[in-house]
């Protein structure tokens, strides 16, 4: 399970929203970039450089080659989502493949309308990319 089962570590995460994101972004960025981010534009690794400053926020990146700005969403099903990633792990580990919308909407603590985009993007990608890991491509 991505977040484990240690109901104690699920508590005090409940209290740090954002210490989760970061947890979940760092997550996804590791097991999609294991030898460091890879700009998602032109596929070179060089001259990628984390923006830092607070006008960007965390997990920002950008390529000196294209002089692009990236996140680890960009070019996955998650682009341009404002469910938190968290949300997303949780989906994709712990809930039933085959959940209704109404079902994780309730579960999720999201909109029913977000929900039924998130099924949507994730049987989307695996009608068209079951070979990829599920960041990998977005269609």
């Amino acid at each position: 399970m991505f977040f484990g089962d240690d109901e104690e570590f699920h508590s005090d995460l409940a209290d740090e929203p954002q210490l989760i994101e970061a947890f979940a972004r760092r997550n996804l960025e590791l097991s999609r970039w294991p030898d460091g981010a890879v700009c998602p534009y032109c596929g070179k690794k060089t001259n990628v450089k984390p923006l830092g400053g607070k006008s960007m926020g965390d997990g920002w990146y950008h390529c000196g080659l294209c002089r692009r700005k990236f996140t680890v969403r960009t070019g996955t099903i998650l682009e341009r989502s404002h469910i938190p990633l968290y949300k997303w792990f949780l989906y994709w580990t712990e809930l039933s493949p085959d959940i209704s919308a109404s079902e994780l909407h309730k579960e999720l603590e999201i909109t029913y309308r977000s929900a039924q985009l998130m099924i949507e993007r994730v049987k989307r990608h695996l009608i068209h990319g079951p070979a990829e890991p599920w960041w990998v491509n977005k269609q």
